[in-house]
């Protein structure tokens, strides 16, 4: 017969576990939109990845808590030079991109999710 604490235990690692595969995908997603984001403005992403940065608990639009989590990824316009990109999700959907394009391409390129086909051009960082 199987006991309490083993019952615990089964279960507490079943939460991880769960946890670890939800990161993978959401980390997939992320590296999937910073390469198509990278290939539409006509830069190519480096090392082909994506970095996780910051992970808290958001609201989403109909008020439900979701796990927002930011990551950061690098790209080059010429091969030469880095240059950083942002993006966020809030859930499995996408709330921010942000490609930081060096001055002689334009300032920024921002993708936001309320407007998922406009591309607006300046400095905004994710908050």
């Amino acid at each position: 017969m199987i006991s309490i604490p083993e019952v615990l235990m089964i279960a507490a690692l079943a939460v991880v576990l769960a946890l670890w595969v939800e990161t993978m995908r959401s980390q997939e997603q992320a590296r999937a939109l910073g390469l198509r984001a990278c290939r539409d403005a006509g830069v190519q992403l480096l090392d082909d990845t994506v970095a996780l940065t910051r992970v808290r608990l958001r609201r989403d639009a109909r008020g439900r808590l979701a796990v927002y989590r930011e990551y950061h990824f690098e790209f080059t316009t010429t091969g030469n030079s880095r240059h950083g990109g942002e993006l966020a999700l809030l859930g499995r959907q996408r709330a921010h991109l942000h490609l930081a394009l060096p001055a002689s391409t334009a300032s920024g390129t921002i993708l936001d999710a309320s407007a998922p086909d406009t591309v607006r051009r300046g400095p905004d960082r994710l908050h």
